[in-house]
């Protein structure tokens, strides 16, 4: 968060953050763009380690915030190079505070694990939503920190 003449502001987006001049909803763009640069980071810092780490957990927030398709992956384990997974990495919706812990090869041997193919993503949601689930967007505005 930025300091500029006595406002507070994002550091992401540079919408002023002043208690008096806050719109409805304003926090929340800002968390968004937090979210996406702290995503980004990550997926970056994960593709550059993928040799040492080449899986990650999806870790959902858990709280009654918690949309049921977020809470639905918690828990499931993706290699790093599965593309559709990939479409899936926090935050990939808005709102998003779910997080990606990178795993080792001895993690899931240890912990017995077990890797889920990111195609069986679309059918894991489709179970909570009752209807087909569409994949994230990629591309230029996608909130996917993977593109």
């Amino acid at each position: 968060m930025g300091h500029k003449d006595g406002v507070h502001f994002c550091d992401c987006c540079g919408l002023s953050l002043a208690t008096d001049e806050v719109q409805p909803g304003s926090r929340e763009l800002c968390h968004d763009c937090t979210m996406q640069a702290y995503g980004a980071q990550q997926w970056s810092s994960m593709l550059e380690t993928q040799a040492d780490f080449p899986y990650w957990m999806y870790a959902a927030t858990k709280d009654r915030r918690t949309r049921l398709t977020h809470k639905a992956l918690d828990g499931l384990v993706f290699r790093i190079d599965d593309p559709i997974a990939a479409r899936f990495f926090p935050p990939w919706e808005e709102g998003c505070r779910c997080d990606a812990i990178p795993l080792m090869r001895e993690n899931l041997e240890e912990e017995g694990l077990r890797v889920t193919d990111g195609r069986e993503i679309p059918n894991i949601l489709a179970k909570i939503t009752g209807k087909p689930f569409p994949l994230p967007q990629m591309g230029p505005g996608a909130r996917n920190p993977s593109q």
